[in-house]
C-alpha cells in the first residue's frame, strides 16, 4: 500500500498480481503448464513441422539473434508444443520456411525488432500482430518486455529468469 501512494504507476502491476492471486488460490497446488520443446534438426523434419501449423491460425514467432545473425526462430501455434528452428535452416536459400511464411500469420512480441532482422535474411511474413503494442495499448504505464507481458497473460513463469537463476546455481 505504501508504495502505491508513492507511486500509482504501480496500480496496473497490483491489480493484475491480485487477480492472478485470486486465480492461484482457487487450486491447492500450482501446476506448471509443461512445454514439449522440438528441435528442428534439418529441412526434412522443417517441412513435417511446417504441415503442423496450418493457417489460418495464427503461429507465435520469437528469434533469437546473435550479433545480426538469426540463430534460431521459435514457433508455436498450440501450446505446449514448441518447435526451435535453427537459423542456418531457415535461412537456407532454398529453405520451405521462406515461402511458408509468407502465407501465414504470426503474433510478434516486439514486431519492430523481429520483422525487420527476418526480412534482411529473406524472410517476408504474411500478416503479424505485435503483442508488445497491444499490451502498450491497454497497460502503457506497466513493462513492456517479453517476460512481463507472459507473466501477466499466461500462467507461465519467467522463462529467461529462470534460466539465468539455473545458470547462477551450478
Amino acid at each position: 500500500p505504501a508504495a502505491l501512494a508513492r507511486d500509482p504507476t504501480l496500480w496496473g502491476i497490483t491489480v493484475v498480481d491480485l487477480q492472478r492471486a485470486q486465480e492461484e488460490a482457487q487450486h491447492a497446488t500450482y501446476t506448471a503448464e509443461a512445454c514439449d520443446y522440438v528441435v528442428v534438426e534439418d529441412e526434412a523434419a522443417l517441412r513435417a513441422a511446417l504441415r503442423l501449423l496450418p493457417p489460418p491460425e495464427p503461429v507465435a514467432l520469437d528469434i533469437e539473434t546473435s550479433s545480426s545473425r538469426i540463430s534460431c526462430i521459435g514457433l508455436c501455434q498450440t501450446p505446449p508444443r514448441v518447435y526451435v528452428v535453427p537459423g542456418d535452416i531457415a535461412c537456407f536459400r532454398g529453405s520451405c520456411f521462406g515461402p511458408w511464411a509468407a502465407q501465414s500469420t504470426f503474433i510478434i512480441h516486439n514486431a519492430a525488432f523481429d520483422v525487420p532482422r527476418l526480412e534482411a535474411a529473406g524472410i517476408a511474413l504474411g500478416a503479424w500482430h505485435d503483442t508488445m503494442l497491444l499490451h502498450h495499448s491497454i497497460y502503457s504505464e506497466l513493462p513492456q518486455a517479453l517476460a512481463f507481458v507472459q507473466s501477466v497473460y499466461t500462467r507461465l513463469p519467467f522463462h529467461k529468469g529462470m534460466m539465468k537463476f539455473e545458470e547462477e546455481e551450478k
